[in-house]
């Protein structure tokens, strides 16, 4: 019964009705100063959860699928927008993108008449990111070690694309100072 949470305006005639929930959705009939009304159709839906967004990639890295998801089983019904850094896309569940689009960033949005609720912002997981360059050489022999008092020193670097945190090793040739050069030539400063 929705007695006592109903309030007419009495100059438009909007009647409004407060403290809805799921069980009040239904089909009425407005009775005003004994005046029966047309049939109306009340449905109560909730307001939409914040999204998430789920992503499901190929192997060689070269597409992806995007799934706006949360729980909207009350909240129905529903539209999808996506957003492809700060500007709206496609709308739908799904997203699909591929290694040549050049956004950064995607996130989704759920819309229904109660309102509206953003995703947090996720990288492209098809962009790399770089890391500063660094110049790899091989070992010296043992002749060049002896004669420039180079070093070589193992370097740590990360794969960013690896889903696990892997860190790979590898050896870089430090080409000698002016000053190395001296203090192996016995001529100390």
């Amino acid at each position: 019964m929705i007695i006592g949470r109903c309030k007419l305006d009495h100059l438009t005639g909007a009647l409004t009705i407060t403290g809805l929930t799921k069980n009040d959705s239904g089909i009425y009939k407005p009775e005003i100063n004994y005046v029966v009304s047309d049939s109306t159709e009340l449905i109560v839906i909730s307001h939409v959860p914040k999204p998430s967004v789920s992503e499901s990639c190929d192997t060689e890295m070269t597409a992806c699928n995007l799934t706006c998801e949360g729980n909207t089983i009350e909240a129905e019904p529903i539209t999808y927008k996506w957003f492809l850094g700060d500007t709206e896309g496609l709308s739908g569940k799904v997203l699909d993108i591929t290694k040549e689009m050049e956004e950064q960033s995607f996130s989704c949005m759920l819309v229904n008449p109660v309102g509206f609720k953003s995703s947090d912002s996720m990288k492209n997981p098809l962009v790399i990111e770089t890391i500063p360059s660094v110049k790899y050489h091989s070992a010296p022999t043992e002749e060049e070690a002896n004669n420039d008092a180079g070093t070589v020193q193992s370097v740590l670097y990360r794969d960013l694309n690896a889903k696990e945190e892997v860190n790979h090793e590898a050896e870089v040739h430090i080409p000698p100072t002016q000053e190395s050069k001296s203090l192996s030539n016995g001529s100390g400063v």
